[in-house]
């Protein structure tokens, strides 16, 4: 079964390659979707994939990068989604 959730990230995950890593994790997982920092400083994640695999990815963001600092992971678990709202994981901005 897919999974599709909206992850918002706060901490120290800007400037410290959160991005490039969640890229790495998410193709590693096989996952799909985008990620984004945003204006306050924080990281937005959209990810779509098997529920194992998100959970997985849900697990890493909680830890970050290695030169990240994780604060706060808030997950919302959309409806409707499915792997074919995106074809691969994409770093936004």
């Amino acid at each position: 079964m897919f999974k599709y959730c909206k992850i918002q990230i706060t901490g120290r995950v800007q400037g410290v390659a959160f991005r490039y890593y969640s890229k790495l994790n998410a193709d590693r997982l096989d996952l799909v979707g985008t990620t984004e920092n945003q204006p306050d400083g924080s990281v937005e994640t959209f990810v779509c994939g098997q529920d194992e695999c998100v959970d997985q990815f849900i697990q890493w963001c909680h830890e970050g990068s290695p030169a990240s600092r994780v604060e706060e992971v808030k997950v919302t678990e959309l409806s409707g989604g499915s792997s074919q709202l995106y074809k691969e994981f994409i770093i936004l901005r």
